[in-house]
């Protein structure tokens, strides 16, 4: 009896697949981002109610961000921690990363938001 490629592949296909507990809440994720960016680029700067609306939505998405990676720094990671020790030292580090660049995010946002005097 031969085995053939195709039938190997159909077998793996067949099999059920791996659970992967980060991709709900990180596709969930990606609309929330989009969305705020097409606001800000459709945004008038010049106008102050608009800035203030923009810029509220982009300073809830930090918001948020931090939300999420907290609660996978204190629950997600300690749990795979005690099953295989290491296995969560990459994402901690990419964590803090994201951690540096919502801040920055968030205080150029808050910068930008401030309405300027108008010039006469």
């Amino acid at each position: 009896m031969k085995i053939r490629t195709l039938e190997i592949a159909a077998i793996a296909a067949a099999a059920a697949p791996r659970f992967d507990m980060y991709v709900g809440i990180h596709k969930d994720l990606r609309p929330m981002m989009t969305d705020a960016l097409l606001a800000l680029g459709r945004m008038d700067p010049d106008d102050a109610e608009e800035l203030t609306e923009v810029s509220t939505r982009v300073l809830a998405l930090p918001e948020f961000c931090i939300g999420h990676l907290s609660h996978e720094n204190k629950h997600v990671h300690p749990a795979l921690e005690a099953r295989c020790s290491g296995s969560s030292s990459r994402i901690a580090h990419e964590h803090e990363e994201h951690e540096r660049h919502i801040a920055r995010l968030s205080a150029e946002t808050m910068a930008i938001s401030e309405p300027t005097p108008e010039v006469a």
